[in-house]
């Protein structure tokens, strides 16, 4: 298998990796339309489309030994994924297949603070796609101390996140080739058991 491989990192990126990532447009400034994927492969000579390609990889890995913890202190189900404008039902598959709690629901101010609200929470992290659709739940998570994981875009703020990913996260292909490959990454660690869980599977409704 022909590996990419740069001087910077140590990372190696397959053939086979990094086409996927072309296809699902996971990544930002990938344009594949009426192109060979294989060729495309080959034919780039941007080297930060490299880079960005093995970042990627590595902060997906990151990420999953992260949350890998959580299930190690029995502390995944108070993992807290929302989707606060019901923007992506992929989500819901995600957390369920992770065994995460999911909520779509508006966010009330005070959910991560007042005990005295019904859907009151003490989150152990929240997972998010897009912080700036998720400013109050973040606040609070702030406020709490509460470890915020995602995926944001390619200028995330860094110091809000405990474990993000950057990638494409407008589209919900790109969303949910990600998330697939978090499942996966935590089935590799013998957490999860989804080997039959296709890429196909997971992004059909």
């Amino acid at each position: 298998m022909n590996s990419l491989i740069t001087k910077n990192t140590e990372q190696t990126l397959s053939q086979e990796e990094f086409l996927q990532i072309l296809k699902h447009k996971a990544l930002f400034g990938i344009r594949t339309k009426n192109k060979n994927l294989t060729d495309l492969y080959w034919c780039i000579k941007d080297k930060y489309t490299f880079l960005c390609g093995e970042l990627y990889t590595k902060q997906i890995r990151d990420l999953t030994d992260h949350l890998v913890q959580y299930y190690q202190r029995g502390l995944n189900k108070n993992i807290l994924v929302l989707d606060n404008q019901k923007n992506y039902p992929i989500l819901k598959k995600f957390a369920e297949l992770a065994n995460f709690n999911y909520s779509n629901k508006k966010f009330v101010p005070g959910t991560f603070t007042n005990n005295n609200l019904k859907d009151f929470i003490i989150p152990s992290s929240i997972f998010i796609v897009h912080d700036k659709k998720e400013l109050q739940a973040v606040s609070e998570a702030i406020k709490t101390k509460t470890p915020i994981l995602g995926i944001n875009n390619i200028l995330p703020n860094y110091k809000l996140y405990t474990k993000v990913i950057i990638a494409n996260n407008f589209d919900q292909c790109s969303i949910g080739y990600t998330l697939w490959r978090i499942l996966k990454g935590l089935e590799l660690k013998k957490i999860l058991n989804l080997e039959d869980l296709t890429l196909e599977k997971f992004l059909s409704e």
